[in-house]
């Protein structure tokens, strides 16, 4: 079932003119008619377009044609310009349907509602390729039948999934970036989830950006975080939202391996530079691993692990080595271990 967050926000007279637009959109068509403020009927297309991501098929704003004005009222037709044909959303829907099927089956047995958000979280990492383009990559159908979609897009697919698998999904916008300010910050989209009775906020398309080389362990931040724990990053209006108090920050390396003392030894890295050095010495002896205590200043550990990951695919691009590998990350002690392709 859809958790309509957005409609329960508007306004009695509003939500009239929402279901008539779910109604009208839901069975292919464009033209819904309001008598509200010129305000209020785009407020409840936008209500509408943040609580439906099966509605993929919605321009990210809508037109007006307004027929008459009495006191400021007006009386008209909001119009929504469907960005794919009906040929396409036909197969974007047979598409949707069918990944829906793949993870109700990935989730069948699942004791808890933090485990299915695992298999969702785990699902994108593996399958979707971020990119940008605010026209095709914003929906929930390019996220999970052509498996690219920038963060609004990656966030819809996010709500689609959940949305029919039984928890609880806001999408929210606002800013994201870079705490440390060694990136642009911009608009961004992600979620609120009610997991076994707490409000999270989860980042999947952050969390993507902590795998580039979607390799297993993934690395989950941005999983089940708090206010608090978001606001470095993040930026939202939080009255507009419900209040996460609860945070599960921390437990995202839970899945991954002890990093011992002894497999790390003396060996020390206290910089970027110096790493891709003992780095390119590992894979050109096509090492199993490389093991050491970072001394890297960096504000927190997802930050490391992002650099250390991105550098990992820099160095073995110019190398021309094929491998996969996989980044553990414990009290400062790094972990790399690497799979061979023609092992």
């Amino acid at each position: 079932m859809v958790n309509e967050y957005y409609k329960s926000r508007l306004p009695a007279h509003q939500r009239k003119v929402y279901e008539d637009a779910v109604r009208v959109f839901s069975e292919g068509g464009c033209r819904v008619h309001f008598t509200t403020t010129h305000e209020q009927a785009f407020d409840t297309y936008t209500a509408v377009y943040n609580d439906h991501p099966e509605l993929f098929y919605m321009s990210n704003g809508a037109k007006a044609e307004v027929r008459s004005i009495l006191g400021g009222i007006r009386c008209g037709t909001l119009i929504s310009e469907h960005i794919y044909t009906p040929h396409e959303i036909i197969r974007f829907k047979t598409g949707m349907k069918r990944e829906l099927f793949k993870l109700r089956e990935l989730t069948r047995g699942c004791t808890s509602q933090l485990e299915v958000e695992k298999i969702v979280c785990d699902y994108i990492i593996e399958n979707v390729t971020y990119s940008v383009n605010h026209r095709f990559h914003q929906n929930a159908a390019s996220v999970l039948v052509n498996f690219i979609g920038q963060c609004s897009g990656i966030s819809k697919a996010v709500k689609y999934l959940f949305d029919n698998l039984g928890i609880e999904c806001i999408y929210v916008t606002g800013e994201g970036g870079d705490p440390t300010g060694a990136e642009p910050w911009g608009p961004h989209a992600w979620n609120i989830v009610k997991i076994d009775g707490v409000y999270y906020h989860l980042d999947v398309t952050f969390m993507l950006g902590c795998n580039p080389l979607k390799k297993k362990p993934y690395y989950r931040g941005y999983l089940n975080w708090s206010d608090a724990d978001m606001a470095d990053s993040h930026v939202w209006k939080r009255g507009d939202f419900p209040a996460c108090t609860s945070s599960m920050k921390g437990d995202e390396v839970e899945d991954l391996m002890t990093i011992k003392r002894e497999d790390v030894g003396d060996t020390v890295i206290s910089s970027y530079a110096e790493f891709r050095v003992r780095l390119t010495e590992a894979l050109e002896k096509r090492a199993p691993s490389l093991c050491f205590t970072s001394e890297i200043a960096e504000p927190n550990q997802k930050r490391l692990m992002q650099r250390l990951m991105a550098d990992t695919k820099l160095v073995a691009e110019k190398l021309g080595v094929g491998m996969g590998v996989s980044l553990t990350c414990q009290n400062n002690r790094v972990k790399l271990e690497f799979t061979w392709s023609d092992e």
